[in-house]
């Protein structure tokens, strides 16, 4: 039985969807820094989308800003 959920897929399988297809995130696209031990996948448009363009990179402390500014205290996954 495969374990293939397309579409449905959860957060973390996208985020390893997104890494797979775009490598590991190595700079920040808001601030530029090179210097941040973590950057993550940042959602563009908050809808979790298989769609590359809909992902940027972020250091940890962009990524929170961002969240914040665009969804709020707390975006669920789900919503």
């Amino acid at each position: 039985q495969s374990n293939w959920k397309g579409d449905d897929a959860g957060y973390d399988a996208l985020h390893g969807w997104v890494e797979k297809h775009l490598g590991k995130p190595r700079k920040c696209s808001k601030c530029g820094t090179v210097k941040s031990k973590i950057y993550q996948w940042s959602n563009v448009s908050g809808k979790y989308k298989r769609v590359l363009s809909d992902w940027q990179r972020l250091c940890v402390k962009c990524h929170q800003r961002y969240d914040y500014e665009k969804f709020g205290n707390r975006k669920s996954f789900y919503e």
